[in-house]
Formats: structure tokens, sequence, C-alpha cells
């Protein structure tokens, strides 16, 4: 980083931190890659890289952080497939499936909307009580529908 050398120190105190060095090392491999990247859209012709928010990086954490407003996904093959799909791409070959490039852009482009919690119209109430707020930006559950909020029943 700005022209100077890194040094990556790993202390393996147990055998379950050995375990995960080699998924540390594809960690730092992979976000440096996605720092390299850059490229355009039809409807912005000025490069732009990923989101600050390495959403593709989810693959390889148990709770994977998304940008505010796009979708978790939490299947290991869905998320596999994503990584596999933009290393295609950044050799030229087309996406297979799963990518979903337009959340992982700086800038969105005009079809993808970024913003709060999108609530459900459902008239049903909840049966098992209000549900913890997500802390990743999770605005929907694993299949992308929107989470309700129940109704606040006033206090006697």
């Amino acid at each position: 980083m700005l022209g100077g050398t890194n040094t990556l120190v790993l202390h393996n105190t147990c055998e379950d931190s050995l375990l995960a060095a080699p998924i540390m090392l594809d960690l730092v491999l992979l976000t440096e890659l996605c720092q390299r990247v850059s490229f355009r859209t039809d409807s912005d012709p000025e490069p732009q890289g990923f989101h600050a928010v390495l959403s593709l990086l989810g693959f390889l954490f148990k709770a994977p952080l998304v940008p505010p407003g796009s979708p978790v996904v939490n299947a290991l093959f869905r998320q596999r497939g994503c990584v596999e799909n933009i290393l295609r791409a950044c050799v030229g070959l087309p996406p297979q499936n799963h990518m979903l490039l337009e959340y992982k852009m700086e800038r969105p482009g005009p079809g993808v909307k970024r913003g709060g919690l999108v609530a459900a119209t459902s008239p049903l109430p909840c049966k098992k009580g209000p549900a913890p707020a997500a802390t990743n930006g999770c605005t929907g559950d694993a299949n992308r529908h929107p989470q309700a909020e129940s109704p606040q029943v006033p206090m006697a």
C-alpha cells in the first residue's frame, strides 16, 4: 500500500486457527483482486470499482455483510457461483448465473434502488413475534422476501 511492503503475520495457537489460515489468505487475495478490478456499464461509461462493502467475500464468512438495500445471499453454492462468475468476467467469459453485479457496484445502475428497509404489506401478524433487526443491511430473508414488521400492541 502506498509503495510500501506489507507483512502478514499469523499466530496459530490451536489447531482450529491452523485450519483457518488458508481461508484468511484466500480472503486477503480475493480482496486485493477486487481492488484491482474496474468495469464500465452501458448506462455509465465512466469506469468504476466494486462497492466498499465487498459482498463477494460473503463466501468466506459465516454471516455475509452487504451494502444497504442489497439482497443477502446465504446459500453457499450461490455465493461460490458469484465468485466464479466474477472471475469469469475478469477473463472475458460470459457469466453462468448468480453474479448480481448490479448490487456490487460503487454507483448502482438506473434499475437498482438502494435505501431503507422494505416492509411487507401483509395484513397477517407474525405468530412468533417481532424479528430482531438485522445488523448486516438485510431487508429480507434468504429468498429475497421482504421482512414484515409485526404490529406493536399498546401496553395497558
